[in-house]
C-alpha cells in the first residue's frame, strides 16, 4: 500500500491522537507511521559533520593510526561499536578504552601525549568529552585531529580548526538534532561517510542502526523526531537481526517477545548489556555488539551472567530501602555507604520513576560523594549544576541525567539547593490527553492501526482512551499484581487489567486505559490496561 493509500484509510481518531503529538503535515505522518531509510535527515545538517568527514578521510588515506575513546555504558558502546566495525572491515588500524563507572567525567590533556608517544594520529571520542574544555585547547595547540560525538551538554568553543564537535545540544544551528544520544549521532556520521567515501562497507550501514536503536532505547532518548525514525527502522531491522551477539544473547539468556519489541529491549537485552560496565568490565559488553559469525563468545555470556547475579545480590541488598520511602515532600535525596558508586544511577532512576520526582543518590566513601542525579523531565538537571559548579570535582551529563563528585564538605550546600528545587509539571513527553471513546470503535482494525503508532516511550506515550459509563461484569483473576475484569459497553466486551485490591463497583465506572493487541496462536486477543477508573453516578 503506498503512503498516500496509507494515509486514506486511517480512522479519523487516529488524526487527533497525531495531531496531539505535533504530527500535522501529511509528510510529517507518512514519516511517523511508516519511516525508511530515504526519509532519514540529511547527516550534514549536523554542525562540524562534514569537517568530521574530512578528519576521518584524511586519518584513513594517510594510514593513521585511531584510537577510540568511548563511555562504557550502553549507549557509548553501542556507538563505538558502529566505528569498531566500520574500521575492521577497512582494515584500519585503531584501538579503542571504554570508560568504566568509577573513572572522572573529564579526558585529561596528557592522554594526547601518551596516544602521540604510541603512534596514534587521530582520537574520537563518543558519548563523552564536550566538557574536556583543556583537551580541547591542547589539541588545537598541537595540530592534533579530534572527533567529539556526544550528546552531553557543556560549552562550544570556538574557532577550532583541528577538532571537529558533533553535538547539537550546543546551541548553534542544529538544535533539531538534540533528542539524538551517543549512539543516534554516531549512526548519523556513519550515515554522513558512508555518502562521504567510496570505500564505505555498505554491509555495516543496517547493524548501525540496529546499534543506535539499543543505545538510543538504553538512554531513553525522546522518540520524536529523527530518533523515533532511527529506532522504528532499527526495531524492524532487529526483528532479523544482522548481529550475531544478539542472536546468541536471545538462546543464552531469556527474553520474552521479540527483537523488536521495545519492552524486550529496555527490560531484558539491555540491563545484562550494561551490567558488565558496573562491574570495570565493559569490553564484554562491545564483544556482544561486534563479534562476528565466525567468533566464539559463549564465555563471554558465562562472565556477564555471573556479574548479574552479583547485580542481583546488590540490589535485593538496597532495593528494601527505597519501597519503603513513603511520598516525599520533595525530591528524594539519599546517601549510602558500603553501595558500588556504579549503582547509583540505577537506584536514582528507580526512586525518580518511582515518585515521578527529581531524585539524587550520593554514595559516601571517606570525605568524598559521588554519585547520580535523575530528573523525570520535571527540572533541567545539568542547568542545576552547571548553576552549583564550585561545590564538584567533577560532573557531566544532560537535561535528565547527571553524574557527579564532590567533597562531603559541600553537602549540606548541595542539599539546601536540591530541597529549592524549582519542578516543571510533568510534560508532555511524559503525559497525554485521553480520547474519549465509545466501546463500539474498538474493533480489532482499530487495535491493528493503534500499533502503527508504535514504538511509544518518552516523547510518544502509548494512547489513552477514556470510555463512560461501563459495566464491570465479572472478575475472573488476580496476576502479576493485577486484578483481571471483564468490562462491557453496549455490545462489545473486554477483558482489562486493573491494579491489584481492585474490586467490583456497585455501578457503571469509567475507565482510563491503555488499549492492547496480542497475537496468540494465530488469535488476536484485545485487552485493556486500566490507569485509572472511577465510579460515575
Amino acid at each position: 500500500m503506498s503512503d498516500d493509500a496509507l494515509i486514506g484509510n486511517l480512522p479519523s481518531f487516529l488524526f487527533s491522537i497525531l495531531y496531539q503529538r505535533g504530527i500535522k503535515t501529511q509528510k510529517q505522518i507518512q514519516e511517523f507511521l511508516n519511516p525508511h531509510i530515504y526519509s532519514l535527515a540529511d547527516p550534514f545538517s549536523i554542525c562540524d559533520m562534514e569537517k568530521a568527514c574530512k578528519i576521518l578521510e584524511q586519518a584513513i588515506y594517510s594510514k593513521k593510526g585511531i584510537f577510540l575513546y568511548a563511555d562504557g555504558d550502553v549507549d557509548g558502546i553501542a556507538g563505538a561499536s558502529m566505528f569498531v566495525s566500520l574500521f575492521k572491515k577497512m582494515k584500519i588500524s585503531f584501538d579503542i578504552k571504554l570508560t568504566h563507572r568509577l573513572e572522572d567525567y573529564e579526558i585529561e590533556p596528557d592522554f594526547i601525549d601518551k596516544l602521540r608517544a604510541l603512534g596514534y594520529e587521530l582520537l574520537i571520542t563518543i558519548d563523552t568529552g564536550t566538557t574536556s574544555t583543556e583537551l580541547i585547547e591542547y589539541c588545537e595547540q598541537l595540530n592534533f585531529p579530534l572527533i567529539i560525538i556526544d550528546h552531553h551538554k557543556g560549552k562550544m568553543s570556538k574557532n577550532l580548526k583541528c577538532v571537529a564537535i558533533i553535538n547539537p545540544s550546543l546551541g548553534r544551528k542544529d538544535s533539531d538534532f538534540d533528542v539524538l544520544t551517543a549512539s543516534g549521532l554516531a549512526f548519523k556520521m556513519v550515515q554522513a561517510f558512508k555518502g562521504f567515501s567510496p570505500f564505505f562497507p555498505d554491509e555495516i550501514f543496517l547493524p548501525s542502526i540496529e546499534l543506535a536503536t539499543i543505545g538510543t532505547l538504553s538512554d531513553y532518548g525522546l522518540l520524536t523526531g529523527e530518533n523515533r525514525k532511527i529506532v522504528k527502522i532499527g526495531l524492524n531491522e532487529l526483528e532479523n537481526t544482522s548481529i550475531p551477539g544478539i542472536e546468541i544473547f536471545r538462546e543464552f539468556f531469556y527474553m520474552p517477545g521479540k527483537n523488536s519489541d521495545v519492552e524486550s529491549i529496555t527490560h531484558y537485552l539491555n540491563p545484562k548489556l550494561n551490567t558488565p560496565g558496573r562491574f570495570g568490565r565493559p569490553e564484554l559488553t562491545l564483544k556482544v555488539l561486534t563479534a562476528t559469525r565466525e567468533e566464539e563468545i559463549q564465555t563471554v555470556f558465562e562472565e556477564i551472567e555471573f556479574f548479574e547475579k552479583e547485580k542481583q545480590k546488590i540490589l535485593r541488598r538496597f532495593l528494601g530501602t527505597i519501597e519503603k520511602l513513603k511520598n516525599p515532600e520533595g525530591p528524594p535525596f539519599l546517601i549510602f555507604e558500603n553501595m558500588p558508586v556504579s549503582f547509583s544511577g540505577t537506584f536514582a532512576a528507580r526512586i525518580s520513576e518511582k515518585f515521578q520526582l527529581p531524585a539524587l543518590v550520593a554514595i559516601r566513601h571517606g570525605n568524598t560523594l559521588q554519585g547520580s542525579a535523575r530528573g523525570y523531565d520535571r527540572i533541567d538537571l545539568y542547568d542545576f549544576f552547571k548553576n552549583f559548579e564550585d561545590i564538584f570535582i567533577s560532573f557531566g551529563g544532560h537535561r535528565n541525567a547527571v553524574g557527579f563528585k564532590m567533597k562531603i564538605d559541600f553537602l549540606n550546600e548541595l542539599k539546601h539547593a536540591w530541597r529549592q528545587l524549582k519542578l516543571h509539571d510533568i510534560s508532555s513527553n511524559q503525559a497525554v490527553k485521553p480520547l474519549e471513546v465509545n466501546f463500539e470503535i474498538l474493533t480489532i482494525s482499530t487495535f491493528e492501526v493503534i500499533q502503527q503508532l508504535k514504538p511509544f516511550g518518552p516523547g510518544n506515550p502509548p494512547v489513552l482512551f477514556t470510555s463512560y459509563p461501563v459495566e464491570c461484569l465479572k472478575i475472573t483473576r488476580c496476576m502479576n499484581n493485577k486484578t483481571i475484569a471483564w468490562v462491557e459497553q453496549g455490545n462489545r466486551m473486554f477483558e482489562a487489567h486493573f491494579s491489584k485490591g481492585f474490586r467490583m463497583p456497585k455501578g457503571s465506572i469509567s475507565i482510563t486505559y491503555v488499549p492492547h493487541l496480542r497475537k496468540s496462536e494465530g488469535l488476536y486477543i484485545p485487552w485493556l490496561d486500566i490507569k485509572s477508573y472511577s465510579e460515575t453516578f
